[in-house]
């Protein structure tokens, strides 16, 4: 659960940084939306692998339901 808490500290403003991203998106064609979900589904990406508590706990559940 430490790690937990350490990562969320670690990558709070990242996540933030996200967020509002997020929330000032408006976009005038679906080319825009798709460019803008691609950019967050990396930059998501980014935030998965940076988390070594959650790979642990990802590789615990895979194998839970293998």
């Amino acid at each position: 659960m430490l790690q937990v808490k350490a990562d969320v500290e670690t990558q709070g403003e990242f996540v933030e940084s996200l967020a509002n991203e997020v929330r000032a998106a408006s976009f005038v064609n679906i080319d825009d939306v798709v460019a803008f979900v691609n950019w967050l589904d990396e930059e998501l990406s980014f935030l998965v692998s940076a988390c070594p508590s959650y790979n642990t706990f990802a590789i615990k559940y895979q194998l839970l339901y293998l």
